[in-house]
């Protein structure tokens, strides 16, 4: 769901930046998804943690990890940490 999302934004002109802990590279994929969708592809950038994000221009965070509380209440302290 997560890539789905990605290529929208990246099809409306968006800068994304994915962060993707457990490895992996699907910037191409999602790239193609976007490309398939008919519009201009802005950049992507897969980030292997929250940390790694480059805050300053951050105007939206979407989550979309895995339906676990646990996992969720880390992501969500992690972002009231970092996140403006």
């Amino acid at each position: 769901m997560g890539q789905s999302i990605a290529a929208v934004f990246i099809a409306g002109g968006w800068h994304v930046q994915i962060v993707e802990p457990c490895g992996g590279d699907m910037t191409q994929r999602i790239v193609d998804c976007a490309a398939r969708r008919g519009g201009a592809t802005a950049p992507v950038t897969v980030l292997p943690a929250l940390d790694a994000v480059d805050w300053a221009g951050v105007g939206i965070v979407v989550e979309c990890v895995p339906e676990d509380l646990a996992l969720k209440r880390a992501v969500f302290a992690d972002l009231v940490r970092l996140a403006p």
